[in-house]
């Protein structure tokens, strides 16, 4: 229901019905089949499918072909009935599913080049690696469902082989779902994945690190609120309507800095990350009006020169725009993020926002377009940055 619901917003009567479609079949098919934890495979696909479209943007092929990613392989459906139900398309992008899952990744080293530019190579519709980075989300947050594809001993135990997916299920998040990512602008879901590579990895050192966050809560708001009441004068005095959101940076992130600069938490001295986003700003004066915020902020902190990121004037290739500064404030660094609600809207959404928050008409035409982009990013494969937490 949340999904009908949610998707009924954009989507036309026939689109929503195409989706339902889907779900009667898989709710046919489906049951009795459940994950590995016990849990109906039912609520793995609806979560699948929820994620591509309410997190990723995603329009209503994306949201069947999420339904139905599972559903040969699991039960007696066959790809020619998923084509005469749902068309051709929707079946080309499932056999690429099921090309991709079906990769014996013990031939491969998966942080080698070889294995990144045959894993991209082999996906002919984008969809399929959409649909790959939803399935890797909904995993993370049922790890006990993970089932990786390795060639099982029969001597091992039962945990030796769950110990062996979930290693089979982080490598591939590192070292090509969490990169891919980033490039392709997904920032809620790359923080995520990482947050759940960080807690497999490095339990220890996040929890310590989470709990220091928590006991400094009260000191870092008072900073904070220090830190923004000249910022909320300055633009309530110039007429700009802003809201202003701040936030201590992630967790994985701030681990890197420890490591990268040798420091304990209480040396790294660029904790924050705040964000002013401008309202009802006219699409031709939206960069002078981040500047103009930028000016403001500015006059206040001095700014960090090396540090300062415009991607307004060009955004990135993903569509994300927006005007990043690193302040001095009191021995710290902040970080200052200023962009407009459209670019926010984006920078939150991923790209498929970008086609979607401007389209009039027919919006999954926009899409497409956005998906072609997509592939021009990652046919540049040398361009797909595969260091883990990169950003």
């Amino acid at each position: 229901d949340d999904l009908v619901q949610s998707i009924g917003e954009t989507m036309t009567l026939e689109e929503v019905g195409y989706a339902k479609d889907a779900y009667e079949l898989c709710r046919e098919k489906y049951n009795g089949v459940r994950m590995k934890s016990g849990r109906p495979m039912m609520l793995h696909v609806i979560e699948v499918a929820q994620i591509a479209y309410s997190e990723m943007g995603l329009h209503s092929k994306s949201v069947v072909c999420s339904l139905l990613h599972n559903i040969v392989k699991f039960t007696d459906a066959t790809y020619e009935e998923i084509q005469e139900k749902f068309g051709e398309r929707v079946a080309l992008i499932l056999k690429g599913l099921h090309k991709i899952t079906s990769i014996d990744y013990d031939q491969y080293n998966v942080q080698s080049d070889t294995f990144r530019k045959l894993f991209l190579s082999m996906i002919d519709d984008i969809r399929v690696l959409m649909i790959i980075i939803a399935h890797c989300l909904a995993n993370c947050r049922h790890l006990n469902e993970v089932d990786g594809n390795i060639i099982a001993n029969p001597e091992d135990s039962d945990e030796a082989r769950n110990k062996k997916s979930l290693e089979r299920f982080f490598e591939n998040t590192k070292y090509l779902i969490i990169p891919i990512t980033h490039r392709l602008g997904l920032y809620n879901i790359k923080k995520e994945l990482e947050e759940a590579l960080m807690i497999y990895e490095n339990p220890k050192e996040y929890y310590e690190i989470k709990n220091k966050i928590t006991e400094s809560k009260v000191k870092q708001e008072e900073m904070m609120a220090d830190f923004l009441l000249p910022i909320r004068m300055g633009l309530s005095q110039q007429g700009i309507e802003a809201t202003i959101k701040w936030r201590t940076k992630s967790i994985p992130s701030i681990f890197a800095k420890m490591q990268a600069q040798g420091v304990p938490f209480e040396k790294v001295y660029d904790l924050f990350a705040v964000r002013i986003i401008i309202h009802n700003s006219k699409p031709s004066k939206e960069i002078a009006d981040c500047w103009d915020v930028y000016a403001l902020v500015a006059s206040l902190y001095k700014p960090e020169e090396k540090r300062l990121r415009d991607w307004i004037t060009k955004p990135k290739a993903s569509g994300y725009e927006s005007l990043h500064t690193t302040v001095h404030y009191n021995k710290v660094y902040v970080e200052v993020q200023i962009r407009t609600e459209r670019m926010d809207y984006i920078a939150e959404k991923g790209g498929a926002s970008h086609w979607s928050y401007k389209a009039s008409g027919d919006k999954s035409q926009t899409v497409d377009e956005w998906l072609n982009q997509i592939r021009n990013i990652l046919e540049d494969v040398n361009s797909v940055d595969f260091n883990p937490l990169d950003g």
